[in-house]
């Protein structure tokens, strides 16, 4: 089970090829997710978990697991943590993130461009600072 967020900022739970969105929180740290293909398929499939236990599985998928497009969502997530996190430039975040990826995930990440303006939007709602020129820490030698 792993955790991220969403495009929009909001949690995602990926939990056996298939990914959840909250439903619901309880006081308790009780979480109630239900399938992100709710909307378009109607999907029913729930879950229910208190940290990172899986109190309780509700309902089979109408639809196939796309682990490959999971994983590619998840790969995006850590990029625009670490734009928020570090002061790089965006080449060394994708090349960092996408190093080591295979292929069929690469498949499903959306376009360079896009994910390009999303590190930056990171970066900037962070207020991290761009990171310095080269051609401006040569001069400084």
């Amino acid at each position: 089970m792993e955790f991220y967020k969403s495009e929009r900022g909001g949690d995602v739970c990926l939990y056996q090829a298939f990914e959840y969105i909250v439903k619901m929180r309880r006081e308790e740290g009780v979480i109630h997710w239900r399938c992100r293909e709710y909307r378009k398929f109607r999907c029913k499939a729930t879950l229910i978990t208190k940290g990172d236990e899986v109190m309780k599985q509700q309902n089979e998928h109408c639809h196939g697991a796309n682990l490959a497009r999971a994983r590619a969502n998840l790969v995006v997530s850590q990029m625009k943590e670490d734009a928020a996190a570090q002061s790089t430039t965006t080449r060394n975040i994708l090349g960092s993130r996408l190093e080591g990826v295979p292929a069929t995930v690469l498949a499903n990440m959306p376009k360079k461009g896009s994910i390009e303006r999303r590190i930056r939007k990171a970066r900037q709602t962070a207020q991290v600072p761009l990171p310095e020129p080269v051609s401006k820490q040569k001069n400084k030698n």
